[in-house]
């Protein structure tokens, strides 16, 4: 068994936060639109800044490849740990889930016509085991299907050890290429989603290569909204692999010496998988209020209006974490028996 690595990376719990706050602002573009900016586009075409804000998601899943290897590599080819890594991976994901989701079926209930297709017997049922195809009851739990497949790909680990491991993986990257390509037709599925590309990358030190991989991933979103604004852009593509920069560099860098960060950014990091999975729903519950009554943008301006908005939502997340999630991760890590060897947020957004 390897030596196992810290217990903790504050910078990876910062970066779910951020990955989880981008997410939000894609999401509130689509009922209110922030101000609009137009460099390197037609004047007819304007586009809010955050339209990137999709890359949220590229974001979580490249963490989550890049976390299953940080925290249990150590532990390759012990088949023992196979069944506390599936039981931890699944108190990860299912009861917060859960309590969101009947939270959310009884909003809906309340609020007949906002996403009826959601409430259908099948439909309920598939979403309750996180099982496509949707509609969805929490929209932004379309993406959680993908992660649930690559933690199962990822148990091969604990069976067939190191060695055969990655050289399984490069095959199934290789498969989802050739698709994805249109090399050739493998199967339409989970298993073959270009989001396996992200979830395997995974890994110099110094504050200076975080700052300019930070850097390059700004250039990104810049050319992602500007693609999105004329109908040509890639989210995998144009981000797996910048992310994958940041999120190497940010871990070099906490290495290297002890860091202080902000409690805030920590904050929305421990809380980013409640944000990701309640925003949706808060965001249409506080913006309709708040936009219905133009003395509010008169009072405040349309820009802290849109603050005010936001923090709101933001705060409602965490107000999950900490009534729900939280306590809820404290009764399963009793289940299942051992804390996670890498914490940062668990184990997603």
């Amino acid at each position: 068994m390897r030596r196992r690595p810290p217990a903790r990376l504050e910078i990876l719990t910062i970066y779910r936060g951020i990955a989880a706050t981008l997410v939000v602002l894609f999401h509130y573009l689509r009922i209110a639109p922030l101000p609009s900016w137009t460099p390197m586009l037609p004047p007819d075409k304007p586009i809010g800044f955050f339209e990137f804000g999709h890359s949220g998601v590229d974001f979580f899943f490249v963490l989550s490849g890049f976390l299953m290897v940080w925290g249990y590599w150590h532990e390759a080819g012990d088949p023992r740990r196979l069944w506390p890594y599936l039981k931890a991976r699944c108190a990860r994901i299912y009861p917060t889930y859960w309590a969101v989701f009947l939270l959310t079926a009884l909003y809906l209930w309340t609020h007949p016509q906002v996403n009826d297709a959601a409430l259908a017997p099948d439909a309920l049922f598939r979403a309750a085991f996180l099982y496509p195809p949707g509609p969805f009851l929490v929209p932004p739990s379309g993406t959680l299907p993908y992660e649930l497949v690559c933690y199962l790909g990822f148990a091969a680990l604990f069976v067939v050890g190191p060695t055969l491991f990655c050289v399984a993986a490069l095959v199934w990257c290789g498969a989802v290429l050739a698709q994805w390509y249109d090399w050739t037709s493998v199967a339409d599925s989970l298993w073959m989603s270009p989001r396996v590309l992200e979830w395997f990358l995974r890994p110099h030190v110094s504050a200076l290569w975080l700052t300019l991989s930070a850097v390059a991933v700004l250039v990104i979103d810049v050319v992602d909204d500007v693609g999105i604004a004329r109908g040509s852009y890639h989210d995998i593509r144009n981000f797996a692999l910048p992310y994958l920069l940041v999120i190497v560099a940010g871990a070099g860098y906490e290495l290297a010496a002890p860091r202080r960060y902000p409690w805030l950014l920590v904050l929305l990091g421990e809380a980013s998988y409640s944000i990701y999975l309640t925003h949706f729903y808060l965001i249409r519950i506080v913006v309709y209020p708040v936009y219905g009554r133009p003395i509010i943008a008169a009072w405040l301006g349309s820009t802290v209006q849109d603050l005010v908005v936001l923090t709101i939502v933001l705060a409602g997340g965490v107000a999950c974490w900490a009534v729900i999630e939280r306590p809820l991760l404290r009764r399963s890590r009793r289940f299942v028996g051992t804390r996670p060897h890498v914490r940062s947020a668990g184990g997603r957004p």
